[in-house]
């Protein structure tokens, strides 16, 4: 199969690429072994940038014997924007639900959870959640703490 894109389609595929790399491995110190394919195609697929013209965006790193964004390509680049807008987002949810998880288990108790249909307990669930989504909209992590936190010992000062 033969794909044609056009120089600007490419440069977009730069981006996306740039994505999807992050999604696979950037929290992660090695990538796990099933990665691996994701990342060959990621590679082929840059590998392209200098017949595109987009030289100077990608390099290829002989340490990690892989395709990297240069300096100028991570200055550049959209996916930066779509990824912290995306990280910003799914942190407030990710926080709204497991707080949400967490009271409910707490003001429930798991035996009446499991007594309860699925269909209550989505609605308490999704109540609770709704309440937590507006509190940290509305406040951010003003009025969030840990309780009885220790600072640690080791802490500079």
């Amino acid at each position: 199969m033969k794909i044609n894109l056009t120089n600007k389609e490419y440069r977009i595929l730069l981006d996306l690429l740039e994505m999807a790399r992050w999604m696979i491995d950037s929290y992660k110190s090695e990538p796990e072994p099933e990665d691996k394919e994701h990342i060959r195609v990621c590679n082929k697929l840059l590998s392209f940038a200098e017949k595109f013209g987009f030289g100077n965006l990608v390099e290829y790193v002989e340490d990690v014997k892989e395709y990297c964004g240069t300096r100028e390509f991570e200055d550049t680049t959209a996916a930066r924007k779509f990824i912290n807008d995306y990280d910003e987002d799914n942190f407030w949810t990710e926080l709204a639900i497991h707080l949400a998880d967490r009271d409910l288990l707490r003001r429930e108790g798991i035996e009446k959870l499991q007594q309860m249909s699925a269909e209550d307990t989505m609605m308490k669930f999704w109540t609770l959640e709704g309440t937590y989504l507006e509190e940290l909209s509305e406040h951010g992590l003003e009025h969030v703490e840990v309780k009885d936190f220790k600072w640690p010992e080791d802490y500079p000062e």
